[in-house]
């Protein structure tokens, strides 16, 4: 069920728009019940009285027992309700060390509001993914992409972009690695893996169909499934044999899936550089190799 994190009078708190709690609430989509999206709304809504209040009140205030208050904390990652309201702090001082920018974007929006809203949101979510991201799944992913002898990248729609950019950077460092664009294709290419393969997945819901299909066929043929999403309970995730969440604030006008793509490229930076080290000299001779032909393309060579 969606959060609905407005107050219910619709004026005075300080919503949560950024930070750990709202990351990790955002990252659980659809798949809370009404009773725990109405909770965590709440907390969004209102954390500074959920700081100030105990178990208790806020479960009387919100009109439902303790007991469904602690499950959703669980359900957004937290071991209970101390956990989050530890979290919560935290995020509340940031948040008022921040300008806070709350409002939607509309044809009212200037075009100096509209650059700084757009790169802040960015620039939060950048920060939010240290929170989201699992090392733990990073460093598994790191391990597989370092051994691989084929890498399949997968995106489609706003994320077909990042996953040719992927490809790309991942070939100039030595890897055989594509990204096909069709859906066909890409289900095409996902059969002719086998083990010590890796496909890489992107897709902002995790919910794309033409990225699962491909997912599940990678999987049949042996590959090593990585993948980089927005919603940590998804379809996608819960094929992959390792998942980096990495999601973006709704700022209006569909642009939350843009604003997670700046994140999702920046979580590949992190697989990329980790990869990068590991190999040492073989990482150094491909990128000095890549140079060489970037400079053979300059246009100061062609004077």
């Amino acid at each position: 069920m969606a959060i609905d994190q407005k107050p219910a009078d619709g004026t005075g708190p300080r919503a949560l728009g950024s930070g750990q709690v709202y990351s990790r609430v955002k990252s659980c989509g659809n798949t809370l019940n009404s009773s725990e999206a109405r909770v965590l709304g709440y907390v969004l809504a209102r954390p500074d009285q959920v700081v100030d209040s105990s178990l208790a009140e806020i479960a009387t205030e919100i009109g439902t027992a303790t007991s469904t208050v602690v499950r959703a904390c669980q359900s957004a990652g937290f071991t209970g309700f101390q956990d989050l309201k530890l979290a919560l702090a935290k995020d509340i001082a940031l948040r008022d060390e921040q300008v806070v920018h709350s409002a939607g974007i509309g044809v009212e929006t200037s075009a100096a509001q509209l650059v700084r809203r757009i790169l802040f949101a960015t620039a939060q979510t950048l920060r939010d993914a240290v929170e989201t991201v699992d090392a733990l799944a990073l460093e598994g992913a790191i391990e597989k992409t370092v051994f691989a002898s084929r890498i399949l990248v997968v995106g489609n729609g706003a994320s077909a972009s990042p996953a040719q950019d992927a490809a790309y950077r991942l070939s100039a460092l030595g890897y055989w690695a594509i990204a096909p664009q069709g859906a066909i294709e890409q289900h095409l290419a996902a059969t002719r893996l086998s083990s010590g393969d890796v496909a890489l997945l992107i897709s902002h819901t995790g919910r794309t169909m033409e990225t699962i299909t491909t997912a599940r066929e990678a999987a049949r043929a042996g590959a090593a499934l990585i993948s980089i999403t927005s919603f940590a309970a998804s379809p996608l995730v819960e094929v992959s044999d390792f998942a980096l969440v990495a999601g973006g604030p709704d700022q209006g006008l569909q642009l939350e899936a843009l604003t997670s793509r700046s994140t999702h490229l920046a979580v590949f930076d992190a697989l990329l550089v980790g990869v990068a080290v590991r190999r040492g000299r073989y990482s150094k001779s491909a990128l000095d190799l890549m140079s060489r032909i970037s400079d053979e393309h300059s246009a100061q060579t062609w004077r």
